[in-house]
């Protein structure tokens, strides 16, 4: 038998791009400083993490290159896929605090 041993799959741009954006980071920053509960920073973390491919499929690698027209045309997409104004809301919300989050950390300039 042949002793090769496989090495775990390189991670992809996108995984790289989700660890730049700090999602691990934001989610315990939830669940431990801000108390949410667990659904809640589970909706948080897939809200964000369709923002970041849509920014990564305009070049978006890093969260400071992130720019308000970007999020705004990500929002607006998520309507004219039929979410709900409420879902919408809700979305923004999750990427007011995801920012507000990297500013208070230090991670982007205020």
């Amino acid at each position: 038998m042949s002793d090769r041993r496989r090495s775990a799959p390189a991670p992809s741009s996108l995984d790289e791009a989700k660890n730049r954006f700090r999602l691990e980071e934001f989610a315990d920053f939830l669940l431990y400083e801000r108390g949410l509960a667990k659904r809640t920073v589970e909706a948080y973390l897939a809200d964000c993490a369709s923002l970041i491919e849509d920014l990564h499929a305009i070049g978006v690698r890093e969260p400071g290159a992130a720019k308000y027209d970007a999020l705004r045309a990500h929002l607006a997409r998520l309507g004219d896929q039929g979410l709900s104004a409420r879902s919408v809301a809700r979305r923004r919300s999750a990427f007011r605090t995801y920012f507000g989050f990297l500013v208070e950390e230090g991670y982007l300039p205020e």
